[in-house]
């Protein structure tokens, strides 16, 4: 990758957030649906006091196993704004 490719990569990894966030303050749902790849994973443990020493192993929840905040896909989002939008 030249460094010009380079550039243009991280402004545009810089600049993706900053355009997610205008298009849901805009309420361009379906839009900021288009931008997430089809094998998202939104995915938001729920943190645990543990013993000290075992945090690596048992501060967090694990997708797929037992609670998380959050633990979505690009369907369940799609579904989420669909119902928003009813």
């Amino acid at each position: 990758m030249s460094p010009v490719e380079r550039l243009l990569l991280r402004q545009e990894v810089e600049d993706f957030p900053h355009q997610e966030a205008d298009l849901l303050d805009q309420r361009r749902f379906r839009d900021w649906l288009d931008l997430l790849a089809d094998d998202l994973v939104y995915f938001m443990p729920i943190r645990r006091n543990v013993k000290f020493g075992q945090q690596e192993e048992r501060e967090n929840t694990r997708q797929g196993e037992g609670i998380s905040w959050f633990d979505e896909d690009k369907w369940t989002l799609t579904k989420r704004v669909e119902q928003v939008l009813t």
